[in-house]
């Protein structure tokens, strides 16, 4: 990882342009971007997350030891796809295609990420990076998914009701089978009055 890192007095810009990010009370609620910037920067994390050789991107590495030692300093989970669908949804887009590294071993791969305004030296451009809003795509999705759960619940609701008029079917026959028994009993000879049975 030694390729990806930045050395010499950019180190110390960005040490003290990283500091100044902490010191500014009035930026606006960016938060997810500046942790970014303080965790790049950071030479504690170098060899888990850095800047590439230009600075106009940020390299991450042994991804499970970022997540547990880096992301769960600076945020309340440990996730990686968590942290990755947070730099997606501020504009940020995956440098390599594919990452790089051995495929078998997932924990040896190098993500690289990128946004136009996030660039080594330049605290003052992180202001700019916005969340992006809700697309149209995104939106479709989410209408989809719940069209989907509200059809899973009418056929839930369905095999219910069938149920309980399958069992009131079982009711009624019962019923009826017991109001026959009772209406037509067994028939009993009759023999007319005043004359003698024979033996």
């Amino acid at each position: 990882m030694a390729h990806f890192m930045s050395t010499g007095d950019g180190d110390s810009n960005s040490n003290n342009n990283a500091a100044a990010v902490d010191a500014d009370p009035n930026r606006p609620s960016t938060k997810f971007v500046h942790k970014l910037y303080r965790m790049v920067c950071d030479p504690d994390y170098q060899h888990l997350i850095c800047w590439n050789t230009n600075g106009t991107s940020v390299v991450v590495t042994h991804f499970d030891e970022f997540a547990k030692e880096v992301l769960g300093k600076h945020f309340k989970h440990s996730n990686f796809s968590s942290f990755i669908r947070q730099l997606n949804m501020y504009g940020f887009y995956k440098v390599n295609k594919t990452p790089r590294g051995h495929r078998n071993a997932v924990d040896t791969q190098v993500w690289e990420f990128s946004h136009p305004k996030f660039l080594r030296n330049r605290p003052d451009l992180l202001d700019d990076i916005r969340r992006k809003a809700l697309d149209s795509e995104h939106a479709r999705v989410e209408a989809r998914d719940l069209q989907y759960s509200v059809s899973v619940g009418q056929m839930h609701l369905r095999a219910q009701v069938d149920e309980m008029h399958f069992r009131l079917d079982e009711c009624l026959e019962t019923n009826m089978s017991l109001r026959g028994a009772l209406t037509f009993p067994s028939p009993v000879p009759w023999h007319p009055p005043g004359k003698n049975r024979r033996g």
